[in-house]
């Protein structure tokens, strides 16, 4: 392009001459006769001369329009005073009003005087800026002004004419006026036409058409036409209007002369309305007039811009406010108001007035709150083509070479741009860069079809130009684009890359632009300065006029604004790009400064989200944290900018940028000066600044620091109402002002979108917003608005009346206010996935802080918990949103919430779905620790005020009521439906707890992970979850249990193995769990527990059977077991439920119910089959249902768990080899034959101790009958008896006897002997008998024992058939401690089963008698069995083991079996079964000796006639046993029962029979040789009748007495004498393992009753201890949220106090008062005064005493602790006592809890890891006084000091921060860290010094401030200029602080000591106290040299050793006052304060 062509200089002060020719001197001369006819009227006015004078100005504008030297004539028109004589010509116009008598003539001489007058002016100033710069600063004044006065004074516009001539003539002066203002004559006849529109529309109106015939007499009368009162014509009628205009403006219609438009609205607002005729008429005329303005307000930029410039906003928003006009004018009113609004105000009061009414007025508060969104848009240069054809900013040069040189990367361009317009015609231009040669050409534009970019940079290339294709840019919408062209390299092309709104869009490949030609050689200067010229490169944005389609006005309509542009010569990165783009377009810097500060809330939440995705882990390290938070230019400096363009740099001469040149002129250089007025004065451009050059000054001498403005761009920069705001009162003040004057739900919805339209888009009302805390004012006065106090605070704000809203329109009322809110802070309603966390501090007052949510309507709540899921869940930016949910400690407050508010049952669920969502999101280790001790602390609440017991309910009964009580407490059935239909119920505490707990169950048994559970058990220890188990709720219960088994297996071995030992777990949850036996969770739990499963796999909503448990946990068929020390967990379990469940059985069928509600008999069973609902594993639906059973569905649900229990035990044995090893190799049979002993013998466990201390170890019940009431018979059976045998020693020593046989703990019964041959007295009776005559009954008829049985039989045939040798079963070694007989008892009902199970199992499947294994394991089980019969331990167990071994023997004894080779294999097997056969025969022989019936005997002998094949077999060759089978028969041949002696005679002959030679044999040893006879006699009793040989031998009886009685009997004596001894070894031994035994179960059983009380006794003080605790920290959050709102309300307080300012929003009534301020001058004069504070309401009470005062009751909560709160966690705090009118007996409660116990070792009162030091609790201590430190300070040091004030200490905190020093009053830090008020803190801690001096009245002396307001004072270390140490009372704990705005402070501290430590890290903090660093206050240079005194510096020897010997003055200020530098009385304040005396303490006054 060529350089730019300047137009004729058309300035003021270049015009040095009148310019000189014919034109000028006939311009002189009419200006003369104008001058002189306008004297002579003003002298004698005569309507009639008016024409004349409008003819001269007829005659005079053609001159000036049609002159080839118009601009000529126009400098010579302005020099010969004709825009002075204009003014006094129109001057004419008041008194033609005076004058002309109000004729029609006289009007209309006047309006063309007025049109002529206008159109000279108009032509005048026609492309003639000097001109009109020349009207409007030097004519009058102001020519605009006085021309507006002129018109105004003649009241032209309210002319009164006859008839319609009114209307015609104003219609006539508003047509010149906005011809005028166009520059367009057309206007004035085009509004003459307006009267045809008027007047047709009114005859419309009244039914008359337009063509017909009017009547003569009212022709043209429009005074008769009615009044037009129907809204619906009225609207009709502007719709004709609206018609109207849009063929009057045909478009591009622009606005010559904006400044008569605020003329024009004037006169508008003057026109007569009234309801007298024509009122119709004037308002369609108001109508038209405003229409026009509105229509040119619309059609462009340009126009907006010049009718904003003019000021006709502020003349609109007065009469929108003041709304007096009609509801169409309004309508109008505000569409115009709203457009011109978009550019923003035009000066401070219009913000001023409008803030003001919009505390009074619903429309002026609507506009307002519209406004604050429409005028929020940035500054712009539009483009606009349709003026010229071209529009451009236009850099001559760039000042460096481009592209940018070798060394850099590139080159980078970023725009902010709005297209506004595309014309499909031509190519929208965006940039370029180009050199006269066009080597060097870039070209930026969008496609005018595709509207995509398209980057050229060449023109000779083959491929110029490249296209970005992924991204189409579309009208009216604001776009970021930034195109990064990379330098090529060796390896790479170059590229380029496009990236819009930060985002990046396409990367291509395209030719890097080339460098302009270098000229080495010129022959001369000017060949040289060409070539210079050629290298330069231009640069542009828009389209210049050579680039230009087409050139002029209306050929093209492209128009696009332009927010900024920069052009560096770098390749900046992405992620620097996105950084600026998130500044926004309102941005107007070079990106120096910390870019942070400039950040709205949403920008700064997008560049964070952007920012951790780019650099995850490494976020703080980015250069985007870099250049927010720290000087940018460190990143890329601002030599990198080649051109910075913005719309606030440009200069211009019309003022419209808000930039006064002619004061710009005189700070700048001549040159700079010069070239300024160049610029702007010389043409008709504006010109903008290239921002790139540092200094204004450089830019205007420099041809690249001017950039032209070419083709009339539009400049608007907007003067947004939310930075207005700002410079009224801080932003915050007003619009929290609006939200107290609110006084309906509307009003208050309306000033929270005012408030936060005012902080959304402005970084300095966001700043300022949390500054002045503006959020939690904000919070108090809404909670105030809706009459609710908050729920925990006792005060409340009290700054705001409540609006009255009805109850069935509140809840929508808060839905709504809480959208607004939501959609503030980021939450997008329509688009959820879209929602990202924008502002977390407005969040976290508003929505977590603020209760109001959670006490509002279901509605409201509802969304309110749902926004949690939202931006968790439901959002893309869910891991953002999480990481600034979790800095907020959210779940903190959600927990206090819990603690000290109500919940519904019908909002209850939504909020622990929040709950969960935000635990899942937000786990930390402190949220880990406050969930555990919350649920404990809600646990117990409920309890310490019922004042029940701690212990968990063990009954069944007792337990089931509970279930079916209410959440608030016990209820009786009735009572809780009566509490069902009350309204809206509230959740009990105890029921919030378990919601919380199963929020916790649930997140610590995540399928997912394990890293939850590990996290949890770092932080909660397990003792937590086992104190827990004592709670008396079921859910609690199966909840801690889940807990505990996830835990343990995600741990495994060594924490199991800590779990058993150190904390006893496995113990406790048996002494627990086995009252909650019912509940099958608990089943699948311990399972779970048992095979190592983890329990998170579990689904707990199956039903609990045998199908789903074997599914569950054997689904593989490979289940182990894993942790057996579960195990008795489960056997205690057992052991509960089977003696409940029989027991209730068994009462059920002795008694029937006598009441509905007792439990009634058990069912048959298939009645209970038939009928028996299946139970749940579910964890809520199960337990909740319990309570509501009846006893009989009850009783048999809870049996059917333990059958499904037991069932899965015996089929787990069935199916899995791996069980079965483990129940043999463990104690699982011992544990087993514990739970089933107590149900079986019908008496309770005896401990191992009893039995251990008893006689000879042996506990019975010295041969007394004992009758076995078993558990599980039934109660229509006898109970059997079991007797101890009594053994008597025989009488004669004559006849010696054997040995009786020998029992493990008893004696054989041998009675006394009687005849001369008697039966041998040796018995073989067992030890524990039945009553005589009975059997003992082993039968159990409950199936639920058997089952168990069952399980252990299983176990005991396993043993037989599976293993490889059977050692016995050593029941005596598992049988549990009891009675004897109970231990015989239960050991042969066990051996019974076994036996008959074992018989069954041979039975169906014999095949397992051919395996060597089983033969071998049956005979060793035979032998085993056989020695229990013998031994006393099997009872009646004689015949069972006499058919087993019997059936064994003949089945092994069968030919085809006999011949196997297994069996073949066995050859001692075999015998060893008959020997017990045939022994077990003996035993029963002698055991029916003493048989009282002879049924018995008979069917004994009978049985053994049965198996005589067995027994006389011919396998069995011991001839032994014959002998004493024959004496044994013999007892029962000779019996006194005939039945008996003939069974006994068959097997006499039996035996004869098979055993013949034996028989034989035996007899004929046994007789003597001469009894043969008697052996032939034996032996022919083959051959008799039993009759006849019963004959024979009562015939021979003496002799046959004598053989078998005598010598015979010596044989069986024998046989006894040998059992005997075995008998007794056997004991022995027995007795010996089972001591061991129980010495073992002894030891076990003490460490469990140890462990068990203990934990008892640490449940009950670790309950009340967390309680007590956590109580005291909601007390304590209470009352910090107390002072919080009092905080609060005097932050407001404070804000008040600056709207009644003078100049403020309102006005104080009060008058002011003063006070001497503290701070000092020169001389330390005090001599400012400063309005008082405080005092403006004075609040006199009565005089009272000291006594008085001190009973006056205080509300407040008691805050004294003696430990912090983690140590009444971990150990037994001391009583503490805290106060509270909640709940008057809670001090009685933790008393009784208090009293005395047995020593606890403090682990038992650990239930969580101490957290880090200063982890939480420094913060936490400190957070009353964090909220005043300054943004990003931190606090380094607190002490305890006292401000001295004359002769008052007011006590308070000194805080050392990192940035600054701070002075807080009525501050206490307590010894334990805590920071309180002053008052609270007790006597023995504050200092006794201060106290003395303040007297009794310090207690309840109030702080200094009366208005509430905190007395905080802060500075920069900078600003302390001197720390001394003062004495103070003669004792050295002062120091004296100087600071550098004249204001000193002498504080004590308690000791010397404590003084001297605060000194040291004073000093070491300020740098102007003991360093020579000069000070940033150079008047105060001075002051800080003479305050530093000697004593403050530190010195070393060799400055001491010179200070001897150095006589002259040391001080500066000596040496100053010795020169009289100084004056005396100066230097006599300075020696003052040098020694220590000071204006603060009045004992050492100067």
């Amino acid at each position: 392009m060529g350089d730019y062509v300047r137009r004729h200089r058309s300035s003021t002060a270049a015009s040095n001459s009148p310019p000189h020719g014919p034109e000028v001197t006939k311009l002189q001369d009419l200006l003369e006769r104008l001058s002189d006819a306008a004297r002579e009227q003003k002298v004698n006015f005569q309507p009639a001369s008016l024409p004349k004078i409008s003819d001269i100005l007829r005659e005079l504008r053609p001159l000036l329009a049609s002159s080839s030297y118009s601009l000529r004539l126009k400098d010579a028109f302005r020099h010969g005073r004709g825009l002075e004589i204009l003014l006094e010509v129109l001057e004419l116009i008041p008194k033609s009003e005076s004058g002309g008598n109000g004729s029609i003539e006289a009007h209309d001489y006047t309006l063309e005087l007025l049109k002529a007058s206008l159109d000279i002016l108009a032509e005048a100033f026609q492309e003639h800026r000097g001109n009109r710069r020349y009207f409007t600063g030097r004519v009058r004044g102001n020519g605009w002004h006085a021309l507006e006065t002129i018109i105004k004074s003649s009241n032209i516009s309210v002319w009164q004419l006859a008839g319609s001539n009114h209307l015609v003539s104003q219609s006539h002066l508003f047509g010149c006026l906005f011809g005028f203002a166009l520059g367009d004559e057309e206007l004035v006849v085009a509004f003459k036409g307006s009267k045809a529109l008027l007047q047709s529309e009114t005859d419309a109106t009244n039914g008359v058409k337009t063509n017909a015939p009017s009547s003569p007499t009212k022709k043209g009368n429009w005074s008769d036409r009615p009044h037009l009162s129907d809204e619906t014509d009225a609207l009709h009628l502007q719709t004709r209007v609206r018609e109207r205009m849009m063929r009057i403006f045909k478009g591009g219609d622009i606005l010559q002369n904006p400044e008569i438009l605020p003329l024009i609205f004037n006169l508008w607002s003057r026109i007569p309305r009234g309801q007298s005729n024509g009122a119709a008429e004037t308002q369609l005329l108001s109508g038209f007039i405003l229409s026009t303005f509105v229509h040119l307000a619309e059609s462009s930029a340009f126009n907006l811009a010049a009718m904003h410039g003019a000021g006709t906003l502020s003349q609109v928003l007065r009469a929108l406010v003041e709304s007096k006009f009609s509801a169409n004018e309004q309508t109008l009113l505000d569409a115009l108001a709203k457009r011109q609004a978009s550019l923003g105000i035009n000066t401070l009061e219009d913000a001023h007035y409008l803030y003001q009414w919009a505390c009074q007025s619903d429309r002026a508060a609507d506009f307002l709150c519209t406004a604050l969104e429409v005028s929020s848009g940035p500054p712009y240069i539009q483009f606009d083509l349709s003026l010229h054809g071209y529009s451009s900013a236009e850099l001559p040069s760039m000042g460096q070479s481009f592209p940018p040189l070798s060394s850099s990367s590139g080159y980078t361009f970023t725009v902010w741009i709005r297209i506004d317009k595309f014309d499909t015609s031509c190519h929208t231009t965006i940039f370029g860069a180009f050199d006269a040669s066009q080597t060097c050409f870039v070209l930026g534009y969008l496609e005018k079809d595709s509207h995509q970019f398209i980057l050229q940079t060449s023109v000779t290339s083959p491929r110029p130009s490249v296209r970005f294709r992924n991204v189409s840019f579309e009208e009216g919408k604001w776009y970021h684009l930034a195109l990064i062209h990379r330098r090529p390299k060796a390896t790479s092309s170059s590229r380029a890359t496009l990236l819009v709104d930060g985002d990046f869009v396409e990367q291509v490949k395209i030719n890097y632009p080339q460098s302009p030609s270098q000229v080495t050689s010129a022959a001369d200067s000017k060949s040289l300065e060409a070539s210079r010229k050629s290298l330069r490169i231009q640069a542009f944005l828009g389209t210049p006029q050579d680039l230009a389609a087409r050139v002029g006005r209306n050929v093209v309509s492209t128009k696009w604004s332009l927010a900024s542009a920069h052009l560096f010569s770098e390749a900046i990165s992405e992620e620097l790009v996105t950084a600026y783009q998130k500044l926004g377009p309102r941005y107007n810097g070079n990106f120096q400064d910390c870019l942070g500060s400039f950040q709205t809330y949403r920008a700064s939440a997008e560049v964070n989200l952007y920012n951790e995705s780019l650099h995850p882990g490494k976020e703080e390290n980015s250069d985007i944290i870099r250049a927010m938070r720290f000087k940018a230019s460190s990143i890329l400096d601002e030599s990198r900018i080649i051109f910075s363009i913005s719309p606030n740099n440009v200069l211009d001469d019309d003022d419209r940028n808000n930039v006064d040149e002619s004061q710009l002129i005189k700070s700048l250089s001549k040159p700079a000066a010069k070239s300024l007025q160049y610029y702007t004065r010389s043409g008709s451009n504006a010109v903008v600044i290239n921002a790139a050059v540092p200094a204004i000054n450089d830019a205007l001498t420099h041809t690249h620091g001017v950039a032209i403005l070419t083709g009339e761009p539009v400049v608007a920069i907007p003067q947004p109402l939310d930075e207005a705001s700002w410079r009224l009162a801080g932003s915050v003040s007003v619009g929290l002002r609006l939200l107290q004057m609110a006084d309906s739900s509307k009003s208050v919805l309306r000033a929270v979108r005012i408030i936060f339209a005012s902080v959304d888009h402005d970084w300095r009302n966001s700043e300022a917003m949390e500054k002045e805390h503006g959020f939690g004012i904000l919070a108090c006065l809404l909670r105030d608005k809706l009459g609710l106090a908050s729920a925990t605070t006792v005060t409340t704000f009290g700054k705001a009346d409540p609006i009255d809203i009805p109850n069935n329109e509140r809840d929508d009322f808060t839905k709504e206010l809480l959208k607004i809110i939501l959609k503030f802070v980021g939450v997008e309603e329509e688009k959820p996935e879209d929602s990202l966390l924008v502002n977390a501090l407005a969040f976290r007052v508003l929505l977590v802080d603020f209760d109001t949510w959670r006490r509002a309507g279901p509605q409201t709540q509802i969304l309110y918990y749902s926004v949690f899921g939202t931006l968790i869940n439901g959002s893309k930016h869910h891991n953002f949103n999480a990481r600034r949910l979790a800095r907020m400690r959210i779940m903190k407050r959600f927990l206090d919430a819990l603690k000290g508010e109500q919940f519904s049952q019908q909002t209850l669920p939504h909020f622990m779905g929040a709950f969960r969502i935000l635990m899942k999101s937000t786990q930390s280790p402190d949220t880990w620790r406050s969930l555990a001790l919350f649920v404990t602390f809600a646990l117990q609440d409920d309890r310490a005020f019922r004042n029940t017991s701690l212990r968990s309910r063990g009954t069944l009964r007792v337990k089931s009521a509970q279930l079916s009580s209410s959440p608030n407490g016990k209820l009786s059935p009735n009572n809780a439906t009566a509490r069902a239909a009350s309204p809206q119920p509230s959740v009990s505490r105890s029921d919030l707890a378990l919601n919380v707990l199963e929020v916790i169950a649930d997140m610590v048994c995540d399928k997912t992970s394990i890293s939850t559970a590990v996290k949890f058990a770092r932080t909660v220890t397990v003792r937590w979850a086992l104190h827990l188990l004592a709670e008396s709720n079921p859910r609690a219960i199966v909840l801690v249990v889940k807990i505990i088994a996830r835990l343990l297996f995600t741990h495994g071995a060594s924490y199991v193995r800590k779990f058993d030992e150190k904390s006893g777990g496995f113990i406790i949850l048996k002494h627990r769990l086995r009252a909650w036996w019912n509940i099958p969770a608990l089943w699948t739990i311990c399972f779970a527990v048992l095979f190592g499963f983890d329990v998170a796999f579990v689904d707990f909503e199956r039903d609990f059977d045998l199908y789903n448990l074997m599914d569950t946990f054997n689904s593989r068929g490979k289940v182990a077991v894993k942790y057996p020390e579960v195990l008795p967990v489960i056997t205690s379990m057992l052991e509960q439920g089977l003696r409940t469940v029989v027991k209730q059985e068994g009462e059920g069928t002795t008694t029937p119910p006598e009441n509905p509600n007792s439990i009634p008999t058990t069912p048959p069973e298939s009645d209970t089959t038939g009928q028996r609902k299946r139970r749940s594993m579910s964890l809520i639906g199960d337990l909740t249902s319990i309570g509501k059973r009846s006893p009989r569905e009850r009783v048999s649900s809870y049996g059917e768990v333990l059958n499904t229990a037991i069932r899965f035990l015996a089929d787990l044995h069935a199916q899995s080899q791996t069980f079965n090893d483990f129940t043999i190799s463990s104690t699982y049979v011992q544990d087993l034959l514990f739970v089933l002993y107590p149900v079986v013998v019908g008496s309770d466990n005896v401990s191992a101790n009893d039995e251990l201390q008893s006689k000879h170890s042996v506990l019975n019940f010295d041969g007394q009958d004992v009758a076995i009431r078993s558990h599980s018979r039934n109660a229509l059976q006898p109970s059997p008896i079991v007797r101890t045998s009594v053994i008597e020693p025989p009488p004669s020593p004559t006849h010696p006897r054997a040995d009786p046989l020998k029992r493990g703990s008893s004696f054989i019964l041998v009675t006394s002997e009687s005849g001369k041959y008697s039966p041998s007295s040796a018995r073989l009776n067992p030890v524990m008998s039945p009553e005589k005559g009975k059997s003992v009954l082993l039968n159990i008829g409950n199936s639920i024992v058997e089952g168990l049985v069952e399980v252990v039989v299983a176990v005991f045939k396993d043993q037989i058939f599976e293993r490889k040798e059977f050692s016995g079963f050593g029941l005596f070694l598992k049988v549990p401690p009891g009675f004897q007989e109970h231990q015989a008892y239960f050991e042969s009902y066990v051996l019974l089963h076994t036996m008959r199970d074992l018989s069954n199992a041979i039975q169906l499947e014999q095949k397992q008698l051919l395996e060597p294994r089983v033969i071998n394991n049956l005979a060793r089980y035979c032998v085993h069995m056989g020695e229990a019969v013998y031994e006393g331990w099997f009872m009646n167990g004689a015949e069972p083991l006499l058919d087993f071994t019997g059936n064994l023997v003949d089945y092994l004894q069968r030919p085809d079996i006999a011949q196997v080779k297994s069996v073949r294999l066995c050859s001692q097997a075999v015998p060893t079964i008959r020997s017990v056969f045939l022994r077990v025969a003996l035993l029963r022989l002698s055991e029916l000796q003493d048989s009282e019936t002879d049924s018995d005997s008979v069917d004994f002998l009978n049985k053994l006639t049965y198996w005589q094949t067995t027994l006389l077999g011919p396998e069995n060759g011991e001839t032994h046993f014959l002998r004493l089978i024959c004496y044994l028969l013999y007892t029962k041949l000779v019996s006194a029962h005939s039945r008996v002696r003939l069974a006994a005679a068959d097997l006499w002959r039996m035996l004869l029979v098979q055993k013949p030679s034996e028989t034989s044999f035996i007899l004929n040893h046994a007789f003597a040789a001469e009894q043969t006879s008697l052996t032939t006699g034996f032996l022919k009793l083959m051959e008799v009748d039993n009759e006849t040989f019963i004959y024979w031998v009562d015939d021979h009886r003496e002799e046959l007495d004598a053989l078998f009685f005598g010598a015979m009997s010596k044989i069986w004596e024998a046989f006894v004498t040998d059992e005997n001894k075995k008998t007794e070894e056997t004991a022995r031994n027995r007795l010996s393992k089972r001591r061991e035994k129980l010495k073992q179960w002894a030891a076990e059983e003490s460490v469990v009753d140890n462990v068990s009380h203990r934990h008892e006794n640490a449940t009950s003080h670790w309950r009340v201890n967390i309680h007590s605790a956590e109580r005291m920290k909601h007390q304590r959050a209470l009352q910090d949220e107390q002072d919080n709102v009092n905080y609060l309300a005097s932050c407001y307080d404070k804000l008040e106090r600056l709207l009644r300012k003078p100049c403020g929003l309102t006005e104080d009534d009060h008058p002011t008062r003063w006070q001497l301020d503290e701070s000092e001058g020169r001389n330390r004069m005090r001599m400012r005064v400063t309005p008082a504070k405080g005092i403006q309401q004075d609040d006199y009470q009565p005089k009272r005493k000291v006594s008085e005062k001190a009973k006056m009751n205080k509300l407040k909560l008691d805050t004294a602790v003696t430990k912090p709160a983690f140590d009444a966690i971990n150990a037994t705090p001391a009583p503490t006592h805290a106060t509270t009118s909640e709940r008057p007996d809670f001090n009685r409660l933790r008393s009784e809890s208090g009293s005395k116990e047995p020593d606890i070792p403090e682990e038992d009162f650990e239930i969580v890891e101490e957290p880090p030091e200063d982890a939480d609790g420094f913060e936490d201590k400190n957070r009353k006084v964090l909220r005043s430190l300054q943004r990003g300070d931190e606090v380094q040091n607190l002490s305890n000091v006292a401000r001295i004030v004359g002769l008052e200490p007011v006590e308070g905190l000194l805080i050392v921060g990192k940035d600054s020093l701070y002075l807080m009053d009525d501050f206490f830090q307590r010894a334990d860290g805590e920071v309180i008020s002053v008052s609270q803190a007790s006597a023995e801690e504050r200092d006794p010094y201060l106290q003395m001096i303040a007297g009794r009245e310090m207690k309840t002396r109030k702080p200094e401030s009366g208005t509430g307001e905190l007395s905080i004072r802060h500075w920069r270390w900078e600003e302390a200029i001197s720390i001394s140490k003062r004495r103070f009372l003669f004792r050295d704990v002062g120091i004296e602080i100087f600071f550098a705005d004249g204001r000193s402070y002498l504080l004590t501290a308690p000791s010397p000591a404590v003084r001297n430590d605060l000194h040291s890290k004073l000093i070491t903090r300020a740098p102007h106290v003991t360093q020579a660093s000069p000070s940033p206050y150079g008047e105060e240079s001075w002051r800080l040299e003479s305050l530093r005194t000697p004593d403050d510096t530190p010195q070393s020897f060799g400055s001491r050793f010179t200070n001897v010997f150095n006589s002259a003055a040391a001080n500066p200020a000596t040496r100053r006052w010795a020169k009289g530098e100084i004056s005396n009385f100066h230097y006599l304040m300075l020696v003052n304060t040098m020694a220590g005396r000071t204006f603060n303490d009045f004992t050492q006054y100067p």
